[in-house]
């Protein structure tokens, strides 16, 4: 399964995206947006394995989850993006990335999560997808809000921090899909 926007392709992540996912988790600029504790290389290629396995999982269990974000030109991952459920809200979906430093500032993140909400809620029909994000991340905040996710408050009911919760409902975006 995958989804194609001009630039990207967004494919299930596999084992092979390992390197490139415990960059991420190993690189301290990506890791200070994440709601994840500081580790080193071992620490980081573990949490990327549990990661992909999970996603892996989630896609079995709830068709849905992280794919790796890819340069229509080049297989190898730049970052991830995806929908996971949402625990302690069921029926709803959290929209997640992390890109590579490299390519941050070139819209990457802003593509990449647009298609992935647009595939959830013409694919999955949730009642909600939220967002999270730090108060200091100013860039990822313009890239939720750009998408047309509301703001609604600071939660610590997802994650041990306390991050910024954006939220957008099924009919929020059918009527901004019926907009455009």
């Amino acid at each position: 399964m995958e989804i194609e926007t001009e630039r990207l392709i967004l494919r299930r992540l596999d084992t092979g995206d390992l390197r490139e996912i415990a960059a991420l988790f190993a690189d301290s600029h990506v890791l200070r947006h994440l709601a994840v504790e500081a580790m080193d290389g071992d620490g980081a290629r573990d949490f990327a394995a549990d990661f992909i396995r999970d996603s892996r999982g989630e896609f079995r269990e709830a068709g849905t989850g992280a794919f790796a974000v890819t340069a229509r030109a080049c297989p190898t991952a730049i970052g991830y993006c995806g929908l996971r459920p949402v625990p302690v809200e069921p029926g709803s979906l959290e929209l997640m990335y992390a890109l590579s430093p490299r390519v941050w500032g070139k819209g990457i993140a802003t593509e990449a999560a647009g298609a992935c909400l647009a595939w959830g809620f013409a694919t999955l029909d949730p009642n909600a997808v939220i967002a999270l994000a730090r108060t200091e991340n100013h860039a990822s905040r313009a890239v939720i809000e750009k998408l047309g996710l509301r703001y609604i408050g600071m939660s610590d009911r997802y994650y041990r921090d306390t991050l910024r919760l954006y939220r957008m409902g099924r009919r929020h975006w059918q009527a901004r899909a019926a907009a455009t």
